[in-house]
């Protein structure tokens, strides 16, 4: 019979560091999963003189945000081995304060890096580009090593990828006709509000699954409405391009398919596990 285990048990359970030879399969099979998009980005991204080009627009960005999660999958697998984020929250509240600060700025950077680069220096910008996702990919960590603990992380990729097209349809397709203000704006104060709304319900709402809940239902709602403006966004992009800046494009979809993800494998997890006091209790 599978056994019960604690919300916090299963946090200790999943930072256990892979061996060497693992982390050399993952990163070979990383390396092949990735060779497919590399050719199809040569065959659309590029003329036959290296040069970017606007055509297949919206594909090429969507090609370019899968490979974003290959460079994730990357930084996981390092994470998995190094164990950095567990050393750091072993050292206490304020080291992983100063430690998300840290990682906050460095994404900062990389974002404007991405942004402010040619995107015809080829080397230079992927490689801010691959170090972004990389980085993203420390922090998806134990989000995605629970939900393939707990048995969720399987159902919430195909709740996300159903989300993604969905969203992507309808801010492509019918975003032109409804989205008329600067919604991201809007949205993204919303994202602000949710994080200030995260420190708050941490302090104030004890129930574990209650807290998890109050935040990730609404980043969910907040996220699917960020891929419907964006992709409202690139199709505007598209029709104005003259050099195409892919990495800058895919780098905003990594992200928000990223912490949709996150949000429903915390969504899943609390509806899979049962609640014993204070500690979601969970079938392994």
């Amino acid at each position: 019979m599978p056994k019960s285990q604690s919300f916090e048990n299963v946090i200790l359970s999943i930072y256990k560091p892979i061996s060497t030879l693992t982390l050399l399969y993952g990163l070979i099979s990383v390396s092949f999963a990735s060779i497919p998009i590399i050719l199809l980005l040569n065959k659309y991204a590029y003329d036959n003189n290296g040069n970017l080009v606007c055509d297949n627009y919206v594909l090429n960005s969507y090609l370019y945000t899968i490979l974003g999660f290959c460079y994730i999958a990357l930084g996981m697998l390092l994470e998995q081995k190094f164990q950095i984020m567990f050393m750091v929250i072993q050292k206490g509240l304020v080291a992983l304060i100063i430690f998300a600060i840290f990682i906050l700025v460095t994404m900062y950077y990389m974002f404007k890096f991405i942004e402010t680069t040619n995107p015809n220096e080829f080397i230079k910008i992927n490689t801010y580009y691959a170090l972004a996702c990389m980085i993203f990919g420390f922090v998806l960590t134990t989000s995605i090593m629970m939900g393939f603990k707990i048995n969720v992380l399987y159902q919430a990729i195909s709740i996300t990828i159903g989300l993604t097209f969905l969203m992507a349809f309808i801010g492509y397709k019918y975003g032109h006709n409804f989205i008329t203000v600067d919604f991201d704006k809007y949205l993204r104060y919303s994202l602000f509000g949710l994080i200030i709304w995260s420190f708050v319900a941490s302090m104030f709402i004890r129930d574990l699954s209650t807290r998890i809940l109050a935040v990730s239902i609404p980043g969910l709602i907040i996220f699917c409405l960020l891929l419907m403006s964006y992709n409202n966004k690139l199709r505007k992009n598209a029709e104005k391009c003259k050099v195409p800046n892919y990495p800058k494009e895919a780098i905003g979809l990594v992200i928000k398919i990223g912490n949709l993800l996150s949000d429903i494998i915390n969504i899943l997890m609390v509806l899979r596990g049962r609640k014993k006091g204070n500690s979601l209790n969970f079938r392994t």
